[in-house]
């Protein structure tokens, strides 16, 4: 069942400029809103979407799990593209609340600077993600929740549903889960990575997944 509500303008107000954005914190959230919130609920669109901007896939295995996931395994170069393999049956993430599954992809992003970005489809959880080499942490979360906090429909609820924090060679990495629904069962699920320093295979990250209806 596919879920109608308007989801926070902020986030969709900056798809024509994503490319324009000056900070590399404005141009995660200009990617977010052009490649994952446009297609809301169709990884195909985002798929069709880097096909579109000819986005080179990542073939490494170790990078391509922490952009699609524990377990997933990046694509055979060398195998036929086959559009009815949409669905992936890659293992599931620990305390996922979605059901949808999709194949798995990466690719690499160029940016406004030196700093490289990712858009990646996650496919246990069916999410569309986002992520920034270097990107400010508080710049990335602070524009993020002023969107979340100024729903365009007054039928749509936004409620933080989780927050971890764990320490790494970077500093303290805080992930947010927001839940973004409407009146119909189900939703979306927003969730923001971020962590203190630069230097890992990310600092900021931006991520919607479908919720699983009752």
């Amino acid at each position: 069942m596919k879920l109608h509500f308007v989801l926070p303008l902020m986030l969709l107000g900056s798809i024509a400029q994503a490319a324009a954005q000056e900070t590399n914190a404005a141009y995660l959230q200009g990617l977010f809103a052009a490649a994952c919130l446009a297609n809301l609920g169709n990884p195909e669109g985002t798929r069709k979407w880097a096909a579109d901007h000819q986005l080179a896939a990542i073939t490494d295995p170790a990078s391509f799990q922490v952009f699609a996931g524990p377990g997933a395994e990046p694509p055979d170069p060398m195998a036929p593209t086959d559009p009815g393999s949409a669905v992936a049956i890659a293992p599931g993430e620990p305390g996922s609340p979605t059901a949808s599954r999709v194949k798995p992809a990466a690719w690499t992003v160029p940016g406004p600077g030196p700093h490289g970005f990712v858009l990646s489809l996650r496919g246990a959880i069916g999410a569309c993600g986002v992520w920034a080499q270097q990107a400010d942490p508080q710049q990335v979360l602070s524009e993020f929740l002023k969107g979340a906090a100024d729903p365009a429909n007054p039928d749509v609820t936004v409620r933080k549903v989780a927050e971890k924090t764990s320490t790494t060679p970077f500093g303290i990495l805080t992930m947010m889960i927001y839940l973004i629904a409407g009146k119909a069962p189900g939703g979306f699920l927003f969730t923001v990575l971020t962590s203190e320093r630069p230097g890992g295979a990310f600092q900021s990250s931006l991520q919607v997944a479908p919720v699983s209806e009752p």
